[in-house]
């Protein structure tokens, strides 16, 4: 019996030496705890001696709106920015925590053009007369989000005018349009628009000079008043 025991102890002495022996020289770092002359690491970290962090991991960072983690920071994708890659800013510039729109753009998140929602027919008011503009989106390109064409604007059925939205601004650049006979009109803003939306009707009110082709004709100074229905 005594030998059987005197065995076992030094078998046991045996095992307990060796592992010790295995870890004799590793040396864990962060936390991390030798077993059986390998290092286990605690979540976050790798490596022989656990000396590689991920910092996404042992900083919890958590990305929004499909965002990668990459070394601790965030990279945001589609338009998205900030700490955690939380803020839109999806046709404009950030910076700081602000989203400053493009010209053209606007809406917290930037995402909304200035012209969709002013789209459709109007009324056009103009020294006790009332005429008819269509305000539609045009064949423009996306870097002139901000134009729209513009109907009737010398109130002489002209079909090639347009306005320039900025936020909620409306102006009539200087132009030539043609109206009815082929007469030329030379129009340009004087006093900008804007447009305001009570929820049952949008308007705005535009001041334009105008003056024809016709010889001797002389500038006219007009105030528009355009109404429609809102789609609210």
């Amino acid at each position: 019996m005594n030998r059987i025991l005197l065995l076992s102890l030094i078998a046991l002495s045996t095992m307990v030496w060796s592992s010790c022996d295995d870890c004799r020289n590793v040396e864990c770092e962060n936390d991390g705890t030798c077993e059986e002359g390998t290092c286990e690491c605690p979540e976050g970290f790798s490596g022989s001696t656990c000396q590689v962090e991920d910092l996404c991991l042992t900083q919890e960072v958590e990305c929004k709106n499909d965002g990668e983690c990459l070394d601790g920071s965030c990279n945001c994708r589609g338009g998205y920015y900030g700490e955690t890659c939380e803020v839109l800013c999806l046709y404009g510039t950030y910076e700081n925590g602000d989203c400053a729109c493009n010209q053209g753009i606007d809406g917290e998140s930037c995402d909304v053009f200035s012209r969709e929602r002013y789209l459709g027919v109007y009324t056009l008011e103009s020294n006790g007369s009332v005429e008819s503009c269509v305000i539609s989106k045009g064949d423009y390109e996306n870097g002139d989000a901000w134009k729209m064409e513009m109907s009737n604007i010398s109130t002489y059925n002209d079909t090639d005018g347009y306005g320039e939205v900025d936020g909620l601004t409306i102006t009539i650049p200087e132009q030539t349009v043609t109206g009815s006979g082929s007469i030329k009109y030379d129009l340009k803003t004087v006093t900008p628009g804007t447009f305001e939306d009570d929820g049952s009707e949008i308007t705005f009110t535009i001041e334009i000079t105008r003056i024809s082709s016709l010889e001797g004709a002389v500038e006219e100074s007009d105030t528009y008043v355009f109404s429609r229905q809102s789609l609210q």
